[in-house]
């Protein structure tokens, strides 16, 4: 769905490799967006042409695992390689932990797995397509870019896709060397049209949306592709129609998949992190300061700042000067996995700054329903607005 572009940009890099010219296609986009999709997409076009297709993925659980992205790329193919193939059995040793090489060495085996690579291309153009790559293990990110710097002239693609906004480290290292270089064709996947949601709605109930109802589905996720089918799922599960009689119903729909995975997403948080996030969510549309949000979560200000760079770096949060959560749907299930006692401090501490701004009170008025009886009698957050408040 509205991804003619990039597929165009696909069917021309198999072109190239079939041609005997290398390229590469970098895959980025936000958590949700459809990039494993459209890696598949890639995957499958290559079988179709005729390409010897190998595939990996990244994991958090094995992002410390040496090779671990060659191993699965290679594995396979290790094994059926006839007996004193030089480069086949230095290569097999790494299944085998004790056969890992030191430091010093992995430049060597570096370049015999690039070797592999070309003989295994001099049989089948081939393709090596590697999800998820923010979660890659350093030596086979070095891999990836020493192949990916001598495609010229090879029946090899290279696909590799990634989350973005990403985190300073070796996998972002790596996407910015391969997005430099000649043979790569960078694929950016942008949320869906507000047009291109109704088309998704249209797929799931037998009759056509009415009024708002893509509209407030396009809303609540942002045009994210993930969140949307979700969403619809949910509602279809749920008995909602797409009409406006069950909007209110659809704004309060939290598809199950989305708090997993959102629970996922926070646990993967440094704990500074993961409080800042749900503070911002407690803010709502009014969005908080870097400085709000710290003195909702109860942190100091540098430590904020870091976790607040985190946050947006792992999409989580929008980055603007008042944060808010990525989309309206992301926000609600932040809500529901944070613990009362943290909403509750996060909430009066939402009242206080409204205040500050001089907000409208039923703004102000709104946090201070869901903060608790204070404990003793003193000046609640309304009435610090600023002098000529009626």
């Amino acid at each position: 769905m509205e991804r003619e572009r990039e597929a165009e940009r696909v069917r021309d890099a198999l072109s190239d490799v079939a041609a005997g010219r290398g390229r590469a296609l970098l895959v980025e986009g936000n958590p949700g967006s459809g990039r494993s999709a459209v890696l598949g997409g890639i995957r499958e076009s290559a079988r179709g042409a005729g390409l010897l297709v190998l595939t990996a993925r990244g994991s958090t659980e094995e992002s410390a695992v040496p090779y671990g992205i060659c191993l699965q790329l290679f594995e396979a193919l290790l094994e059926e390689d006839p007996p004193g193939d030089r480069t086949a059995e230095r290569v097999r040793g790494l299944l085998e932990p004790a056969g890992r090489p030191a430091e010093a060495e992995a430049d060597a085996l570096v370049r015999e797995l690039h070797r592999l690579t070309l003989r295994l291309a001099a049989r089948s153009p081939l393709a090596l397509v590697v999800d998820d790559m923010q979660w890659a293990d350093e030596p086979s990110l070095r891999f990836l870019t020493y192949l990916a710097n001598r495609l010229d002239d090879r029946c090899v693609l290279l696909a590799v896709a990634m989350t973005a906004p990403h985190t300073d480290g070796p996998a972002a290292r790596a996407a910015d060397l391969l997005a430099g270089l000649g043979p790569t064709a960078s694929l950016w996947l942008a949320p869906l049209t507000p047009a291109g949601t109704e088309t998704v709605v249209r797929g799931h109930w037998p009759e056509p949306p009415r009024e708002r109802f893509a509209a407030v589905c396009h809303e609540l996720t942002g045009g994210n592709p993930l969140l949307l089918r979700e969403l619809c799922a949910q509602a279809v599960d749920d008995g909602i129609e797409p009409d406006p009689a069950h909007l209110g119903r659809l704004r309060t729909t939290l598809p199950r998949g989305v708090v997993r995975r959102t629970r996922l997403r926070l646990a993967g948080l440094s704990p500074d992190a993961a409080l800042l996030t749900e503070a911002v969510a407690v803010f709502g549309d009014t969005g908080a300061t870097v400085d709000e949000a710290a003195r909702a979560a109860d942190l100091p200000p540098d430590v904020a700042h870091e976790a607040t760079a985190e946050a947006v770096a792992t999409g989580l949060l929008r980055d603007e000067e008042h944060l808010r959560l990525a989309q309206p749907l992301l926000r609600t299930a932040v809500l529901a996995l944070t613990p009362q006692a943290v909403r509750e401090r996060a909430h009066g501490a939402a009242a206080r700054a409204l205040a500050a701004r001089n907000a409208p009170l039923p703004l102000v008025g709104e946090h201070l329903l869901h903060t608790p009886p204070p404990a003793t009698r003193g000046p609640s957050p309304c009435c610090v607005a600023p002098r000529g408040r009626p």
